[in-house]
């Protein structure tokens, strides 16, 4: 949720010069990065589908469940029988392996903030991706090895992968001025339904075609492409601006006035009494949880439902999967459009927040509930779903999606918790899934499933409003703490001189005169601050 209310200003002209500069071409490989980065979690999604060997007994013949949807009319068993894998996991193995990806996202989260102060987050986001691409390709060797291989490889990407958004949030905060950055950050994230999506769409054409042995051929492809993405990264891209050779003097000089601006104030305490006595601290984690935990149940459970409810071919299986997930990307960047239409003549941005947080919570809430009612109407169950992945566009890109603070250590904290918020939920939601629908993956069980994810949804939703306030926290403000100073009680020279406030306004300058060697020696001693903002979907 968002703290701050002079956030995404309209922008009515192309500042720093130029159409296109280097700023442009960070967003855009970053967009490609994180496309590449989501493509690869959600691969074994839709693959798991043909890598487990499914017993057709339990699902369409004798042991038939009374609620079970009909067979389509082109249905094909011997289709079913071309599709069934080699490893024997039940529901519950499935939820657990889809699951695992998010406890190496979990460990890498403590490491992640102090790494991209050593490495920087070139380097780190890069190499985040990189390996994460080289551990794709070894995944269907591993998964003919044993399962303890291949649990081992997903953990691994999901640790390479949870350095992603702090180094890459960290760039954009030094490369993108705050009236820039709602715009820049917005196109930037939708790369992740976006890479979803085609991810999903091109998996079960390539797994019913049988090419490079079926289901092994997303997990090649989409590493492969992960590798290629990384040259022109390391290539083009670089940590600041006064470091990029390429970069024009025009947008050098923006870039410099506008990161000065932004990196001058560094909160050096936070009272985490306070902290956790706030209300809007609170509604943050609540609103959290409940879009992200409602995103990973569709992320790891949408392409089993269609495949054992719906009697989906893995094909059209993958093209109905992709579609809730285009549907976000849209929603997001045409509602943030809408944000800067209407900025200051139409809608406050007070206002605009407050919608945000409205239809990102309770529209996936209400959506969720239908489904629930739905049974075996395909066409509803596939509309109903991007109605809720829609409305978790909004919340995206809009307040509830970003922390719009000021850098500050709160902006850094809020950014791991949230992180792992939403990594708690990539573990439990494919667990919830494979607990309610073990052996028996029919209607009834699922609809167990979307009730559970609608009373976690609404209770969130509740949460977030009654305890969320959309104003800057005293404690999370830097000028309100410098105001807090007595000013008939002055620091004296001989106690400014060494400490920490002293050195602020050297580490922080970097104009025409920055030395990138004496930002190293002082490298250990500065707290990075992220970017002001967070993301909900893991």
């Amino acid at each position: 949720m968002s703290t701050g209310i002079n956030t995404c200003p309209r922008i009515t002209k192309n500042p720093g010069g130029g159409w296109w500069g280097a700023r442009h071409t960070l967003a855009m490989m970053g967009f490609l990065g994180l496309a590449v980065s989501h493509a690869l979690r959600v691969t074994l999604s839709i693959a798991v589908l043909a890598m487990v060997a499914r017993r057709p007994a339990d699902n369409f013949t004798l042991q038939e469940p009374p609620d079970a949807c009909p067979l389509p009319e082109d249905w094909n068993d011997g289709e079913l029988t071309e599709m069934t894998g080699e490893s024997d996991w039940d529901e519950v193995g499935e939820g657990l392996v889809l699951g695992v990806v998010y406890w190496g996202y979990l460990f890498t989260s403590f490491l992640e903030v102090r790494v991209v102060r050593l490495l920087g987050g070139r380097l780190v986001f890069g190499m985040s991706v990189v390996l994460a691409s080289f551990t794709t390709l070894l995944v269907p060797y591993s998964a003919h090895i044993s399962r303890g291989t291949f649990v081992a490889l997903r953990v691994l990407i999901g640790g390479y992968q949870g350095l992603a958004y702090p180094s890459l949030s960290h760039m954009l905060h030094v490369w993108v001025s705050p009236r820039e950055r709602c715009t820049f950050l917005a196109f930037v994230v939708t790369g992740v339904p976006l890479g979803i999506a085609a991810c999903l769409s091109t998996s079960g054409v390539l797994i019913e075609s049988g090419f490079l042995g079926g289901w092994p051929s997303v997990f090649y492809l989409f590493g492969a492409l992960g590798l290629l993405w990384s040259a022109p990264w390391f290539l083009l891209v670089h940590d600041r601006p006064e470091l990029h050779p390429n970069v024009s003097s025009s947008e050098l000089h923006y870039t410099q006035t506008h990161t000065n601006s932004v990196n001058k104030y560094e909160v050096e305490r936070i009272s985490w009494t306070e902290v956790m006595k706030s209300g809007q601290f609170w509604a943050t984690m609540s609103a959290s949880l409940g879009t992200s935990f409602t995103f990973m149940v569709f992320w790891s459970g949408l392409p089993s439902y269609l495949s054992t409810v719906h009697h989906f071919h893995i094909k059209n299986n993958g093209l109905m999967c992709a579609l809730p997930y285009l549907v976000m990307g849209v929603s997001s960047l045409s509602w943030v459009w809408l944000r800067h239409l209407l900025a200051g003549n139409w809608l406050s941005t007070r206002a605009h927040h407050r919608l945000s947080i409205f239809i990102g919570t309770y529209g996936p809430a209400v959506a969720l509930a239908v489904m629930c009612f739905v049974g075996c109407n395909w066409k509803m169950t596939v509309g109903l779903v991007c109605v809720i992945m829609g409305c978790l566009g909004i919340s995206f890109n809009s307040g509830l999606a970003y922390q719009d603070s000021p850098p500050s250590m709160y902006g850094t904290s809020t950014l791991f918790f949230v992180n792992n918020v939403g990594a708690v939920a990539g573990i439990l939601a494919p667990a919830v899934i494979g607990f309610l629908t073990q052996h028996n993956p029919s209607p009834g069980t699922w609809k167990a499933v979307f009730v559970v994810t609608t009373a976690i949804a609404f209770i969130s939703a509740s949460l977030c409003t009654v305890l969320g306030l959309i104003k800057l926290q005293s404690w999370n403000d830097p000028k309100a703490q410098d105001m807090e100073r007595s000013p008939q009680q002055p620091l004296a020279p001989h106690q400014l001189s060494g400490s920490r406030s002293a050195e602020r306004t050297a580490r922080w300058t970097c104009g025409p005169g920055f030395d990138p060697r004496r930002r190293r020696e002082t490298m250990g001693r500065v707290s990075f601050t992220l970017s002001p903002c967070y993301l909900a979907v893991k």
